[in-house]
């Protein structure tokens, strides 16, 4: 595990004691715990602070992948997947401190791709290869609402918890009201849309797809109101996710399957300045 400075792209520091073999990572809302999902279905809990290895527990009994792991701003709980693509899917939930697992209760699905939880903590959208998005009310376990008709890959929630995207697998990514479960919109690209994210004020909608490098743009930035595209971003890598916006919405991260992270800053309006008036001498 390495911990790197997002401003200047330098490493700051490799975590050794947390070994090899990791394929999910999640950091807790206050940096305060580093978890590390394995392929043989262990999690670590490494504590930021102290520097050290406080917890390792099988979250798999069955030894399959920790495919996914978020921790939730809520309470600080941990969700995992344990998943073997196309054939099995384990959505748990781990107590933040004693890390004993807590009953997810009804909102427990047999196939889950990735999820999205709303700023205030309390809803949990769910993606599946199979079903539509399905929204959980995470304290009662409630289902609240699905989305869509078809399965969909990674889905976003926007900053003030009202507009739900996801990517689905035909190649699209559709936009919803949550409150009212209407379709705002539906942005089409030349190749399959597999990662979206918003932007802080939510007026942005960032896309990412599977062609990439010298071939196509991997990232699109969208106004997703007019459904139209504003900016393409071409990558060294071919992109099948993730997309996210630093919390200042100036910086944009993409992460490749073979292990490359490229970001991208916003130029500060005196960059933008500076363009605009190049443009104007004759």
């Amino acid at each position: 595990v390495t911990i790197w400075a997002v401003a200047t792209g330098r490493e700051i520091e490799q975590i050794p004691p947390l070994g090899t073999n990791l394929y999910s990572i999640a950091l807790s809302p206050k940096e305060r715990w580093l978890a590390t999902g394995s392929l043989d279905g262990v999690i670590q809990i490494w504590d930021m602070r102290e520097g050290r290895l406080v917890s390792r527990f099988q979250a798999s009994p069955k030894n399959i992948p920790i495919f996914a792991m978020r921790f939730l701003v809520r309470d600080n709980s941990l969700l995992s997947v344990a998943m073997l693509l196309g054939k099995f899917a384990e959505l748990k939930r781990w107590e933040a401190g004693s890390w004993r697992e807590i009953p997810v209760g009804p909102a427990e699905v047999q196939a889950c791709w990735s999820w999205a939880q709303s700023p205030d903590g309390r809803r949990l959208a769910l993606s599946s290869p199979s079903a539509p998005v399905k929204l959980w009310d995470l304290a009662s376990g409630r289902l609240e609402a699905t989305f869509g008709t078809e399965g969909c890959y990674i889905p976003a929630i926007s900053a003030d918890g009202r507009v739900l995207a996801a990517p689905t697998l035909g190649g699209h990514a559709l936009v919803w009201e949550i409150g009212s479960g209407r379709q705002l919109a539906v942005i089409q690209y030349a190749n399959q849309i597999v990662s979206v994210a918003f932007s802080p004020d939510g007026k942005r909608l960032v896309t990412s797809s599977r062609m990439g490098g010298e071939l196509q743009p991997a990232v699109e930035i969208w106004d997703y109101v007019a459904q139209r595209g504003l900016l393409s971003l071409r990558s060294r890598g071919k992109f099948t996710g993730w997309t996210e916006f630093s919390p200042d919405g100036n910086t944009l991260l993409a992460l490749s399957w073979h292990g490359l992270a490229e970001l991208w800053h916003a130029p500060s309006w005196a960059e933008i300045e500076a363009a605009e008036k190049r443009r104007a001498t004759p």
